[in-house]
């Protein structure tokens, strides 16, 4: 069943649902103010598909696509002003190709 953890504050801390004792379905991670901190779907006590984390002020700072816990595909790191700084294709945990990205948005070399 659902299961949720919260702050000395009172505010919630993480939500996720639970099925014979492992974790399963979406999970969410707030911080104190409230504010997602990160979100993903999670099989068997594992994160599988696209997982994602915020800054405390609510800009997307990565996303993540992920295969039994395992980072597989596509994965993206965005600056706390939201510009793109990387962009990484994932296989089996390792990075098989990646691109980053200037401040003003321009292919590095990094």
């Amino acid at each position: 069943g659902l299961s949720e953890g919260w702050y000395a504050s009172g505010a919630l801390e993480v939500q996720e649902t639970f099925l014979r004792g492992v974790s399963n379905g979406e999970k969410s991670r707030y911080y104190e103010n409230g504010q997602l901190r990160s979100q993903g779907m999670v099989v068997d006590g594992e994160y599988d598909g696209v997982y994602q984390r915020w800054s405390d002020a609510g800009v997307l700072t990565e996303s993540v696509s992920l295969t039994n816990g395992v980072p597989h595909g596509v994965s993206k790191a965005w600056r706390s002003d939201g510009t793109l700084k990387s962009v990484v294709r994932m296989q089996g945990g390792e990075a098989v190709d990646s691109t980053f990205y200037d401040e003003d948005g321009q292919p590095t070399e990094e």
